[in-house]
């Protein structure tokens, strides 16, 4: 708020840490990129890709997807998943690790982009990117099933950088409740 000399103090939450307790501290107006949306994309084809953070000044930046896709489907692998960093873009100078998107099998759509505005899900085996804005948004997609087909959806929110707590239901076509599950490992 004014000129001055400040003191910047690092410690451990309890002042407990185990040795050696490494760290790296950047201060200054800095780069950076706090999450990509979507965090997922699909070996079969290109999404766009958003940075969040701050890049150049921009609290959004727009990745060229086929630019992206070639460049991650060509990196190694990162450990715990078929995680890839990203490039980052020409011009920017940033500070933290490189943002990184997972590679599926999946057919992956957009809210928003790729995803029709009935939202109607095409053939099984697909995942849905979106976001919840807005204080009690739903969002609903429909999917057209067969008599004896085992379904098993996941949400992903919080292994992403995400805020919310998901909750995952299910509902016939007249609106009836067929299962819901909130954290539970195995559902209803």
């Amino acid at each position: 708020p004014a000129d001055g000399t400040y003191t910047v103090a690092i410690h451990d939450l309890t002042y407990a840490a185990p040795a050696p307790g490494y760290f790296r501290v950047a201060i200054g107006s800095l780069d950076y990129v706090d999450q990509v949306f979507p965090a997922v994309v699909s070996r079969k084809g290109s999404t766009p890709l958003q940075l969040l953070g701050r890049l150049g000044g921009q609290r959004l930046v727009q990745l060229d997807a086929t630019a992206v896709l070639q460049t991650v489907q060509n990196s190694p692998a990162m450990p715990l998943g078929d995680w890839r960093p990203l490039p980052w873009p020409a011009g920017s100078t940033p500070v933290g690790l490189r943002p990184r998107v997972q590679l599926s099998d999946f057919t992956e759509l957009v809210e928003g982009v790729t995803l029709d505005a009935q939202r109607q899900l095409p053939t099984l085996g697909v995942a849905v990117n979106g976001s919840l804005v807005s204080p009690g948004e739903v969002d609903e997609y429909q999917l057209t099933v067969v008599e004896g087909d085992k379904l098993r959806a996941e949400v992903f929110a919080e292994r992403l950088g995400s805020p919310i707590d998901a909750t995952l239901e299910f509902k016939n076509d007249k609106g009836q409740r067929l299962a819901t599950n909130d954290d539970a490992i195995g559902g209803e």
